[in-house]
């Protein structure tokens, strides 16, 4: 890898710098074995707050499903069953 336009005190730092990335990397990938996937446990709560409650309200206006609002600027939604896709999280 050869950086023409680049002085040789600064060409060869980004070159040790992608080394450790590598060996960062190589370290990382050799252990992802040991580590357990991530489980979510039911059911899930999920808050969102808003900055102002019009924005609030303009949310709970676009909900097909209207989910409990415990004060002026949060809206809060149960999910009871598995999470498949994003469309599960969303409020709209």
């Amino acid at each position: 890898m050869t950086f023409f336009a680049l002085p040789n005190r600064v060409g060869y730092a980004i070159i040790l710098l992608q080394l450790f990335i590598r060996r960062a990397v190589r370290g990382a990938l050799a252990h992802n074995k040991e580590i357990a996937p991530f489980a979510v446990e039911y059911p899930l709560d999920i808050s969102l707050t808003f900055y102002r409650t019009d924005m609030c309200e303009e949310a709970l206006a676009a909900c097909r499903v209207k989910p409990e609002r415990p004060d002026a600027r949060t809206l809060r939604k149960t999910v009871k069953e598995k999470v498949t896709s994003y469309i599960d999280l969303r409020f709209r």
